[in-house]
């Protein structure tokens, strides 16, 4: 549930469920289940802040959600140091992101913070195998290959390669098609201006 809203933008549900989800005890500080859905919750939480562009109240919120986790789980989190690193490179410090995102490639939600922390320093070939390896996990998960899929396409213009880049768009753009989420087709819209500006169009 908490990955969908993620991936979806979907906050204003996550923030309404994680309430009743308090209430009736599926989330708390109890080692398990609990602690483990509330470090996630948390991520979300601060995934909104994020967009919002309230950084220190992001870095506070996971911050927070990971001293409590390995309080009651030690070694458990993955959640908030994924989250933390995307933060990290938003921030253009990058390698606090490449510290907390090592050893975490395992975990499917990692790949696209890795994507995007080759994407920040030039990697561009990197930040394309990355991205597309995580499109070939997905599967049918259209909501996280779309977001996947502009890196790709970022990747493909810092390569030089415009045709690749049109091509990922495209796919992009096929992807989300009857999908209503704002998020994706805001980004899938931002793909576009770039690819015009890349090719000297006008955005």
């Amino acid at each position: 549930f908490y990955t969908a809203c993620y991936y979806t933008g979907d906050f204003e549900r996550a923030e309404a469920w994680t309430r009743a989800f308090h209430q009736c005890g599926i989330l708390g500080p109890a080692p398990g289940p609990q602690a483990f859905l509330s470090s996630h919750c948390d991520s979300v939480t601060a995934a909104l802040l994020c967009h919002l562009g309230r950084w220190g109240e992001a870095e506070e919120v996971l911050q927070r959600a990971h001293a409590a986790i390995e309080e009651a789980m030690p070694g458990a989190a993955w959640h908030t140091p994924i989250a933390l690193a995307e933060l990290r490179i938003l921030q253009g410090r990058l390698d606090e992101a490449e510290v907390l995102l090592l050893g975490r490639d395992g975990h499917i939600q990692a790949l696209l913070p890795t994507a995007r922390l080759y994407l920040a320093r030039g990697h561009y070939d990197l930040a394309c195998a990355t991205a597309r390896r995580g499109l070939r996990l997905m599967g049918d998960d259209r909501m996280r290959a779309a977001t996947l899929l502009g890196v790709v396409v970022e990747g493909e213009l810092g390569r030089g390669e415009l045709g690749r880049a049109i091509e990922a768009s495209a796919d992009l753009d096929a992807r989300i098609q009857g999908l209503p989420l704002p998020a994706l087709s805001a980004q899938a819209a931002l793909t576009r201006a770039r690819l015009r500006a890349a090719n000297g169009e006008p955005c």
